[in-house]
């Protein structure tokens, strides 16, 4: 089911047959994703891609500096969902009460909040294998922020254990009560450039400040 993922041209097989364990004494360190005992390196990524994480990672450390509820991790550093299975998403976030999962070389379970920026050629994967193995292994949210396409989808997990997609309100911003006070203003996403480390930090206090 993914190999239009691996088989792209720009991504690259790195081994088959692997264990977990053989796969982070081999490549811990490197940006690689683990799925069924193959390891592979992800294309490379876009500027665009990586402005939009580095504001997202910015935006949610800001908030965090202010409430500190949990903590931010990112690109290489790898996300257990599984014995066979370990994605490196954009940005993940893991609440304090689930802390005790973490290791020095990966998180070892689903984190509550995981964030993944589309770039061209990684739609089938964000979009489908992802999608399905974050809601299998319990991660509570799943943002998908898509900049070529201005297109923002955020899933939530119901009791059920399925993901149920969520919308922003009509001032385009985006909560969550994983987060108080915490509001994404979806629009901001498409500017050009994107907010300033400043810039950032001023919006996250002035949400803090708001009495909502």
């Amino acid at each position: 089911m993914y190999d239009e993922w691996w088989l792209r041209p720009e991504a690259t097989v790195l081994a088959t047959g692997l264990t977990f364990e053989q796969c982070m004494h081999l490549f811990m360190g490197q940006h690689i994703e683990f799925v069924d005992g193959m390891v592979f390196r992800p294309a490379p990524v876009t500027i665009e891609h990586q402005d939009m994480r580095f504001y997202l990672h910015a935006l949610l450390d800001a908030y965090l500096a202010l409430n500190p509820i949990g903590f931010t991790r990112g690109l290489k550093f790898t996300m257990k969902l599984s014995e066979m299975i370990a994605r490196e998403p954009d940005v993940f976030l893991i609440l304090n009460e689930n802390a005790h999962k973490m290791t020095q070389t990966y998180f070892d379970g689903a984190a509550d909040l995981v964030i993944e920026v589309v770039q061209p050629g990684s739609e089938s994967d964000i979009y489908g294998a992802k999608f399905v193995q974050y809601e299998k292994a319990g991660v509570q949210e799943y943002w998908i922020i898509d900049p070529t396409r201005r297109n923002a989808v955020f899933f939530r997990q119901v009791e059920s254990g399925t993901f149920f997609r969520n919308t922003e309100d009509t001032g385009g911003n985006y909560t969550t009560p994983l987060l108080p006070k915490f509001r994404l203003h979806v629009p901001t996403l498409w500017e050009t450039p994107l907010p300033n480390i400043y810039e950032t930090g001023e919006t996250v206090r002035a949400m803090w400040e708001s009495e909502a």
